[in-house]
């Protein structure tokens, strides 16, 4: 699920900027009867030209100038290249199905289990049948997909194919209610406006902004949070993706052309902080970015300079930190259920922890040998054995003794270590670490 989730954030990558023309419904007279007064963020993406094979090029050749350690280039790259052979599948399976656009819109409602709710407009010739199959599990068959969670449904609605994550049986469906003015001009907008690869609408309504204006903090640069919140009504996001020249436009609708102007003024101190922060060789990169007003509208188009040695980068950065926070959490996760297993052995064992990591292993709860996954470190799943287990004397409980930590050849920064008291925690200092392991096997 999570491969999949990541494959159709792909997707949004590698979708080109000129749709297909034919006889089509507007964005409101497709989604009207699936958007209600929570739903803020409508997500448009164009199939008809994508092409993974060619932003997965430009993404992977934009890896060596992220900034990014080696191993963590090498994460990125595995990650992309796994989501990328999803994404093409997915992409090539829906286009044979004969869809042409996909829409996702996410509502208040939503938040934060579920996922968002899928609208494709059904074309002449369409395969109603095979896109539901790939909305609610990912695979044109149905079944166990890489989407399939066992509660998305999708059916066909008129000419349109639906697929959600129906409410608990414990919460009332939601009525229909009708979209917010606000929702209803991004609607008509984003009808208006020219083919986009990617199109993505923020309109959260007048209350929203309001509650935004009052309680977000300040950000570096003195920029105000409190005159965006109020001056933009609502934000559009356009994207056009390689083989053609890259590029990302946003565009800020305001109420008044006084608004604009004021929020136009922070972008360009929120540029400045960002121009201050980057070395100088990325200084005609970043000159590129400008404000331009419009009416009661701002623009910023982001070009491929800065796309490539900015944009990029610091994306790249933040979703490897993200995934390895992610993967360190599921770490100490791991080490936490193996030391409690050897516990609990040794609760009914008089005392005497296991013999050796295998015999955990070998352990059963309601008939079955515990999960493999378990057994593999996750910021190091090309290993076999993820953990080292060191078996303390009989009767040993004491929270010092170390009996469990991460496998790793050379020093990772930290290491998840288990106790033989049953807690685990993460050990940044080498020196400290090597301490408690010769303690340890002196005690063997």
């Amino acid at each position: 699920m999570k491969v999949f989730r990541l494959a159709l954030a792909f997707v949004s990558l590698v979708c080109l900027s000129e749709s297909l023309r034919g006889e089509e419904r507007s964005a409101p007279e497709v989604l009207a009867p699936f958007v209600d007064e929570q739903t803020v963020l409508i997500l448009r993406l164009d199939l008809a030209r994508a092409d993974v094979a060619a932003t997965a090029a430009w993404l992977d050749a934009s890896l060596g100038n992220a900034g990014l350690e080696a191993r963590d280039v090498d994460f990125a790259r595995a990650s992309m290249k796994q989501a990328a052979a999803v994404a093409e599948q997915f992409v090539a399976s829906m286009k044979k199905a004969q869809a042409r656009e996909l829409y996702m819109l996410y509502s208040l409602a939503d938040f934060p289990d579920s996922t968002p709710t899928f609208v494709v407009p059904l074309q002449k010739g369409a395969d109603a049948r095979t896109i539901g199959n790939l909305l609610s599990t990912g695979t044109a068959e149905g079944g166990h997909g890489p989407a399939a969670s066992g509660s998305r449904t999708a059916q066909t609605v008129g000419n349109v194919v639906v697929c959600r994550t129906p409410p608990p049986t414990s919460q009332p469906a939601r009525a229909a209610d009708q979209p917010t003015p606000e929702m209803k001009a991004a609607l008509t907008a984003m009808a208006a406006a020219a083919p986009a690869a990617l199109t993505m609408i923020l309109a959260p309504s007048a209350d929203m902004n309001k509650a935004f204006a009052a309680t977000l903090p300040q950000l570096p640069g003195n920029i105000s949070t409190e005159v965006l919140a109020r001056g933009i009504q609502r934000a559009t996001l356009s994207v056009r993706t390689p083989p053609e020249a890259p590029w990302v436009e946003m565009r800020l609708q305001a109420p008044d052309e006084a608004s604009a102007g004021a929020v136009a003024d922070q972008i360009r101190r929120a540029l400045a902080v960002l121009r201050d922060s980057h070395a100088a060789r990325d200084a005609d990169a970043l000159a590129t970015l400008e404000p331009i007003i419009a009416g009661n509208s701002v623009s910023v188009r982001v070009d491929r300079a800065a796309i490539e040695r900015v944009i990029l980068p610091a994306v790249l950065r933040s979703m490897t930190e993200a995934a390895h926070q992610s993967m360190g959490v599921q770490s100490m996760r791991n080490a936490r259920d193996i030391v409690a297993r050897a516990y609990s052995y040794a609760q009914k064992h008089g005392g005497a922890f296991p013999p050796d990591l295998r015999t955990i292993k070998e352990m059963e709860e309601n008939g079955a040998h515990l999960p493999s996954q378990m057994f593999i470190n996750p910021l190091q799943p090309e290993r076999k054995e993820g953990y080292v287990f060191l078996r303390p004397p009989d009767g040993v409980t004491d929270q010092h003794v170390l009996v469990l930590y991460e496998a790793f050849d050379e020093w990772p920064g930290d290491v998840a270590v288990g106790y033989a008291d049953g807690h685990v925690e993460r050990v940044a200092d080498e020196a400290e670490f090597r301490k408690q392991l010769e303690a340890a096997k002196a005690k063997r």
